[in-house]
């Protein structure tokens, strides 16, 4: 399955984001060199991320808050169009993760997982920073996820001595592990 991940920062016309896709008018395909239905085809998805922050250049930011998602998806009228649940986003607009997972539960395909320690520190390992990972984790095994966990953590090894960097990412790796089986555990219990 391919996902496209999409942070949308202003409101979408369906009508706009439809033709954008068309396999032989819209200008993905013709950018990208592909020959893909991106709107029909069920091996693809389009996933839009939850954002965070006020505005950029003055522009309020669309898709912040998980009813906006829902919205965008639902005008959308597409049933290849998903949701990327960004935890991090969510963490740092203080959203209730919980509610939002369940309220977005039939659309979500694929996510972003980071943690933050605030606006300045972001996209780093989870349990470094201020979300409750055991919360969040019965959240998505409440709602049974099955998708993916796509780790966001570009801000994570910058700093790190070369020689460390190997051990970092086998800890990163055994990170991720840790969350999975954490979560088909709390699937299960």
């Amino acid at each position: 399955m391919y996902a496209l991940s999409m942070a949308i920062s202003v409101s979408v016309v369906a009508m706009i984001f439809q033709f954008a896709f068309n396999p032989s008018m819209g200008i993905i395909n013709k950018v990208t060199g592909l020959d893909i239905s991106w709107l029909t085809d069920p091996k693809t998805a389009l996933a839009i991320e939850n954002m965070w922050g006020e505005k950029t250049a003055g522009v309020p930011h669309y898709a912040v808050q998980p009813e906006e998602v829902l919205r965008l998806i639902e005008d959308i009228q597409c049933d290849n169009v998903k949701v990327c649940w960004d935890v991090e986003h969510g963490s740092i607009e203080k959203i209730n993760q919980t509610e939002a997972l369940h309220m977005l539960k039939n659309h979500i395909v694929t996510t972003h997982i980071s943690d933050e320690a605030g606006v300045n520190q972001i996209h780093i390992l989870p349990y470094f920073g201020n979300i409750d990972w055991e919360k969040l984790l019965k959240a998505f095994a409440d709602i049974g996820y099955n998708g993916i966990f796509n780790f966001e953590i570009q801000h994570y090894l910058p700093g790190v001595p070369k020689e460390l960097i190997l051990p970092a990412m086998e800890f990163s790796r055994k990170v991720g592990a840790y969350l999975v089986k954490s979560l088909e555990e709390m699937k299960t219990s």
